[in-house]
């Protein structure tokens, strides 16, 4: 991990990118071998998803991917990641049906509420969705 919560992906990362640490509105770019490696097949592809498994060194079912469209979904089942999937406003009519929840949001204590769209794990989000919540999206 590199300081402030980012990845380092061998130089893949770019660290002078707005958000390159992880926090809200992260944006992080390829470069260099990773980019090339990658070929750049843009989502639904699961290139990314598993560049990431393999430079983190995890196994999939320790993986849990918070995805907002169709093609990020299919770019996380692809290379075998469970996926959380938070509509918006272009996407809420997608099919999400092999995502283990779907929700409108992940909601903000004391702020916008989470509303559970559709379910198939024993996560129990309330107003917000938890850590305890995606614990259980990992287990099915």
């Amino acid at each position: 991990m590199e300081a402030g919560g980012g990845v380092d992906f061998g130089g893949a990362v770019g660290a002078g990118d707005p958000g390159a640490g992880g926090g809200p509105g992260a944006r992080c770019t390829l470069r260099g071998p990773a980019r090339r490696r990658l070929r750049p097949r843009k989502k639904p592809a699961p290139d990314i998803y598993l560049l990431a498994l393999e430079k983190l060194g995890v196994a999939p079912d320790g993986v849990l991917v918070i995805e907002d469209s169709r093609n990020g979904l299919e770019a996380a089942r692809g290379a075998g990641l469970r996926c959380l999937i938070t509509v918006n406003g272009y996407t809420a009519h997608e099919d999400f049906s092999e995502a283990v929840l779907v929700v409108s949001s992940l909601g903000d204590p004391g702020g916008e509420r989470s509303v559970v769209i559709a379910n198939r794990s024993d996560a129990r989000p309330g107003d917000f969705v938890a850590l305890t919540d995606l614990e259980a999206c990992l287990r099915g």
